[in-house]
């Protein structure tokens, strides 16, 4: 099997070896185009779903259940250890969606995972909260294309904001 480059910020691999789960995203195939013949290429770009393994249980689950096309999953976020010296919370990737996040008070680390799937042909946002086994599907917020997010780590919330001219909507939600 052939080697793939994936670009930095797309979603392929992940583990959270506190609690041995191994996260993959799985990605749709290319239509055939006129640029290439091969039977099996695939958009790592865009990532359609997670496969949660548990290597404790040797299970795996799906994060979602009859994703359509154009449904696409932009960010997986989830903590995996605290920096003892820098006083902050280390997640499974760098994001700039991550925000306070610094001299803070060791904590046990949430059993959550913080997930955006984009939909191509609305824009639309949805911002889901799981559990770190994949179970307790939750959706925090929808918001459109011209909202922002990010991940509050100090209030444990999930900021969004709209920018206008002259103002800002701000909204927060627990995650």
């Amino acid at each position: 099997m052939k080697s793939m480059n994936f670009r930095q910020s797309s979603i392929t691999e992940e583990t959270d070896q506190r609690r041995g789960r191994f996260y993959l995203s799985l990605h749709r195939k290319k239509p055939k185009g006129l640029i290439s013949n091969k039977e099996d290429v695939f958009d790592f770009e865009k990532a359609h779903n997670i496969a949660v393994f548990d290597i404790h249980t040797n299970q795996t689950k799906y994060l979602f259940d009859n994703v359509k096309e154009g449904e696409n999953i932009t960010h997986l976020l989830f903590e995996t250890g605290f920096d003892e010296e820098y006083k902050c919370i280390v997640f499974n990737r760098r994001s700039s969606k991550i925000q306070n996040n610094e001299m803070l008070e060791k904590r046990e680390l949430f059993d959550v995972l913080i997930v955006c799937q984009e939909i191509e042909a609305s824009g639309l946002k949805r911002i889901w909260r799981f559990k770190k086994d994949g179970s307790e599907k939750s959706l925090i917020t929808e918001v459109d294309t011209s909202t922002e997010w990010r991940l509050d780590v100090f209030h444990k919330k999930v900021i969004t904001f709209k920018r206008s001219i002259d103002s800002v909507e701000f909204d927060s939600y627990e995650y």
